[in-house]
């Protein structure tokens, strides 16, 4: 069994964001009421939004695969 190679990361550094948590849903079945995270860069574009609807960030993208064929940004 082979041993996975990981690779070290390229560039890491510390970022200013915005951070919003919001409530969503309207507490139906299909929409319950719910905290959403949302991450905005200074100049107030949204660069993340993490919905616990969706469950974990990997399952939802493995689920619903962007539109675009880019590093996975549609």
């Amino acid at each position: 069994m082979p041993i996975p190679c990981h690779l070290p990361p390229h560039r890491a550094e510390l970022v200013q964001l915005i951070h919003v948590a919001a409530y969503r849903g309207d507490g139906s079945e299909n929409n319950p009421e719910r905290i959403v995270h949302l991450y905005f860069s200074p100049e107030g574009d949204l660069l993340a939004c993490r919905d616990p609807l969706n469950g974990p960030v990997d399952g939802f993208l493995s689920e619903h695969p962007p539109a675009s064929s880019g590093r996975g940004v549609p």
